[in-house]
């Protein structure tokens, strides 16, 4: 069998529970369903495992308004 490739697109949401950590909650493209979340303790190590994991450089974070964020299921 040949080598075989999957190309998805992925949308990552970074955010901070008080007195928990930073979550990275990673969902496929047009979906409001989470398929990972990690847990980290700082925003640093939270990025760099987006960078690692997913590919996505820290210039390419964004604010990201509630309404936009109640699409997805972050809960």
């Amino acid at each position: 069998m040949k080598p075989l490739i999957a190309e998805v697109k992925l949308t990552l949401i970074l955010k901070q529970e008080e007195g928990v950590g930073y979550y990275l909650f990673v969902y496929p493209e047009k979906s409001g369903i989470s398929i990972a979340d990690h847990l980290q303790d700082t925003l640093e190590i939270t990025l760099e495992q987006a960078e690692t994991e997913y590919g996505v450089p820290r210039s390419a974070w964004k604010e990201i308004s509630q309404e936009q964020l109640n699409y997805f299921n972050t809960d």
